[in-house]
């Protein structure tokens, strides 16, 4: 073994620690991400929902519209 080997192990070892690391930190925003976009999909659901309700109201029959 060459006077350069345990650097170059130390070094890669390091790097490996980084990407894993790295790996944990995108899949914890990846998590959060998946959990705002849940959160964002229910309020256009109720946004949807209520705007129907809405539309429904200010278009019956026999009632002005203005």
């Amino acid at each position: 073994m060459s006077r350069t080997a345990p650097v170059i192990m130390i070094s890669q070892n390091r790097q490996a620690a980084k990407d894993r690391l790295d790996a944990r930190l995108d899949y914890e925003t990846n998590l959060r991400s998946e959990s705002e976009i849940a959160a964002l999909h229910e309020k256009i659901d109720t946004l949807q929902t209520e705007i129907a309700r809405l539309v429904g109201i200010s278009t019956r029959p026999g009632r002005r519209r203005g």
